[in-house]
C-alpha cells in the first residue's frame, strides 16, 4: 500500500489509528516521522499539527470527504 500523504508515492508501513479504533491513514517512515514531531513538539503548534492530518489524509479535499462521510474518489 502506498503513503496516504498527499501527493507521496512511498510505500507506507505506519498505520494511523484514531481513538476510535479506525485507521484513518497509512503513511510511510518520512511522514510517520513528522507527524510524530508535530505531536510532540513544545510548544505544541496546532497549526503544524493540523497541517499533518490534512496531508496525511490525502489532502483537503480528501479530508473534507471523509468527514462528512462520503467515499473519496
Amino acid at each position: 500500500m502506498k503513503c496516504t500523504w498527499v501527493d507521496c508515492q512511498n510505500d507506507a508501513c505506519y498505520p494511523q489509528v484514531g481513538s476510535d479504533q479506525v485507521q484513518w491513514a497509512n503513511l510511510c517512515e518520512a511522514h510517520h516521522r513528522e507527524v510524530e514531531a508535530a505531536s510532540f513538539s513544545s510548544p505544541f503548534d496546532a497549526k503544524v499539527m493540523l497541517r499533518c492530518w490534512v496531508r496525511a489524509m490525502g489532502g483537503a479535499k480528501a479530508a473534507a470527504k471523509r468527514m462528512v462521510g462520503e467515499e473519496y474518489d
